[in-house]
């Protein structure tokens, strides 16, 4: 033998796209069997909300709704108490009020807030959050909520496109359900009326 020829090849990227597709896959098939069961809506939501906070790496998955200057959490899944469910906060500091503010159909992104000049925002000031991830639900044209994950720590890197697609897909599909529960309410009370 009088010598060897070889190519190498890096492959490193290319088995970290094939990583971020099957991560993608697994997302994307999470919010379909979850979606397609017939558990309570509130179950299913809760469900999705575990699902998506380890998704997106963070402490904290939440959904919320707004009412008269007011932000409820609607179901809160994480150990941050401040966004379990039933907890409440003034809209005007909360950080649901900036993702409301953008443009409904981006889902607002922060990965370092104190980095990213919001260490004098009252909802940091309230909350404490460092990252957050939040999009907003429309119900017949109003916006009513958000769907948000968060956590107290700064994320290293920004969320990427497959994860704030997976916000976006969550919060279709609430929004969607929300729509459909409010038009059965109104063809039920149609119905009492007409009985």
């Amino acid at each position: 033998i009088q010598g060897i020829i070889g190519i190498g090849r890096d492959i490193a990227e290319r088995k970290q796209r094939i990583q971020l597709l099957q991560r993608q896959e697994e997302a994307f098939r999470k919010l379909h069997q979850t979606a397609s069961t017939t558990a309570p809506f509130e179950e299913k939501v809760a469900d999705v909300l575990d699902f998506g906070r380890r998704y997106m790496n963070v402490e904290q998955g939440f959904l919320t709704r707004f009412d008269d200057g007011t932000q409820e959490i609607i179901v809160g899944v994480g150990p941050n108490d401040q966004l379990s469910e039933g907890a409440t906060a003034p809209f005007s500091e909360s950080y649901c009020r900036h993702t409301v503010e953008l443009d409904p159909e981006t889902p607002l992104t922060v990965t370092n807030a104190a980095a990213e000049g919001w260490k004098d925002d009252p909802a940091y000031e309230r909350f404490g959050l460092a990252c957050y991830a939040g999009s907003t639900i429309i119900v017949d044209g109003e916006t009513i909520g958000t769907i948000c994950f968060a956590d107290r720590n700064p994320q290293d890197q920004e969320f990427n496109e497959i994860q704030e697609t997976f916000i976006e897909l969550v919060t279709e599909w609430v929004s969607y359900e929300l729509e459909r529960a409010e038009r059965e309410q109104k063809y039920r009370r149609l119905t009492e009326r007409i009985s």
